[in-house]
């Protein structure tokens, strides 16, 4: 498996649901801190990213056409805000019209990561992934924009490591569960709140949260 981090220029990217040039008439620049969760169902993908308004500029609720919708504002630091981010890609590479059942299958074997950032002069972000699926992504992300740049990397020796060994959904509901307070005390929100969120049951939350947890103390334990 390699990581590969993907850098296009905003203002050559089509087609991709959002305006990127009209964000960044708001934004200095954008920071992803984490990847929540890629909702194919719904075409919404969740992440906390940082962003650097524009001075003068004042943070809103929603952008681009209600594409880019801040859900909730963890911190904010004079001309920087760390939020919880919902972002619509119904019109892009990643939504589920786009692909037949063996296509979306795809996104099974890819792993997105950090660094995510955007500015008004280029637009990175990163995944895992083995060459073969790197291809067939790429052969559709060509279709909305060209690819400026590919830097190819080893995975880092990181908190990342630890995740890789979950499967989605177990990293989805734990790194969810996280950011919503689930592991703090007292609980911000319980197991029912966050499966409410996540539009799943309870039961199964739990059992996601188990699995992810004891695979964790595994990974972290190996040699003890």
């Amino acid at each position: 498996m390699k990581k590969y981090i993907i850098e296009m220029d905003p203002s050559q990217i089509k087609n991709f649901g959002l305006n990127y040039q009209q964000i960044f008439e708001e934004f200095d620049y954008l920071e992803g801190k984490k990847l929540l969760k890629l909702d194919f169902e719904n075409n919404r993908k969740f992440l906390v990213l940082d962003i650097h308004l524009k001075p003068g500029k004042r943070l809103m609720s929603s952008y681009a056409d209600g594409n880019f919708k801040i859900l909730e504002v963890f911190r904010s630091e004079r001309f920087i805000h760390t939020c919880l981010v919902s972002l619509n890609f119904s019109e892009t590479v990643f939504a589920v019209d786009n692909y037949n059942r063996d296509m979306f299958s795809l996104f099974d074997d890819i792993i997105f990561d950090l660094p995510f950032f955007g500015n008004k002069f280029k637009f990175t972000f990163s995944l895992m992934t083995e060459n073969q699926y790197f291809d067939l992504f790429c052969t559709q992300l060509q279709k909305y924009g060209k690819i400026k740049l590919i830097s190819v990397q080893k995975p880092n020796q990181s908190s990342e490591d630890l995740l890789d060994a979950l499967t989605p959904r177990q990293r989805d509901a734990i790194l969810v569960a996280k950011e919503l307070g689930y592991y703090e005390f007292p609980r911000k929100m319980n197991a029912g709140q966050i499966a409410k969120y996540m539009n799943i049951t309870k039961s199964t939350l739990v059992e996601h949260l188990r699995k992810a947890e004891n695979a964790l103390i595994k990974q972290i334990l190996i040699g003890l």
